[in-house]
């Protein structure tokens, strides 16, 4: 991924970021694969929801959270309509910048 901002990954999947912009490197949608300073995906499966984790994802140093639930972090989060088109659009978004 390219080095950007949460603004910039915000208005790439109609989302609407609530807290402080910050720059990022890295999108993750498993909290046991996060590195410091990336932004942990929420996806929302058959048999889990990464909604749950969204607390360890904080703990375990994401920067920011993308969700389609609410949440309850202390960190800056991107909500949109949907994680799982979210993903899919941001994948767009970034191959158009390298």
């Amino acid at each position: 991924m390219i080095t950007t901002t949460l603004s910039w990954i915000a208005s790439q999947i109609d989302g609407t970021l609530e807290g402080d912009d910050s720059t990022v490197t890295a999108v993750s949608t498993d909290t046991r694969a996060l590195t410091e300073g990336a932004v942990y995906l929420a996806l929302k499966g058959a048999n889990f929801n990464g909604h749950d984790f969204a607390e360890a994802a904080a703990n375990a140093g994401a920067s920011a959270i993308i969700a389609s639930e609410k949440v309850s972090v202390a960190i800056p989060v991107i909500y949109v309509e949907d994680t799982k088109l979210a993903l899919g659009q941001l994948g767009a978004a970034v191959k158009q910048q390298v």
